[in-house]
């Protein structure tokens, strides 16, 4: 079976590179770390995941932001936070495979990634060995 903190492995491995390819990969990478543990928390502890969301007047169906909204409102304020990073990161992440030109500095961007996801991935760690 995969290891989503593989991902996490690659992008740090990445994010030291000075090549733009690599440290947007090493931004989604990490994101992507992030969303499947999540997810598989989610799975794993019956973490109820709203089948859509209401968002901006529009019904949202992504896992992403499914996954994301499971999180926020959940009565664990660790699990809530990491939500809410999880959701940002989703946007960073969305920045790294679509825009070009990349807004802001993709270096900076590529290890602000690296953190989020420890601290994502910390949080839901510590919330799975607690449950």
């Amino acid at each position: 079976m995969f290891a989503w903190n593989d991902y996490l492995t690659l992008a740090e491995s990445l994010a030291s590179s000075q090549d733009e390819a690599a440290l947007r990969t090493a931004i989604s990478r990490a994101y992507y770390a992030s969303f499947h543990i999540a997810q598989d928390l989610c799975h794993d502890l019956n973490i109820p995941v709203p089948r859509k969301i209401a968002r901006s007047g529009r019904t949202d169906q992504s896992a992403h932001s499914r996954v994301a909204a499971a999180l926020r409102s959940h009565p664990n304020g660790d699990l809530r936070h990491a939500g809410k990073l999880l959701a940002v990161f989703r946007k960073s992440r969305n920045g790294a495979d679509y825009d070009l030109p990349f807004a802001g500095d993709v270096s900076d961007a590529a290890q602000k990634a690296i953190l989020d996801a420890h601290r994502i991935i910390d949080a839901l760690h510590d919330f799975y060995r607690g449950a």
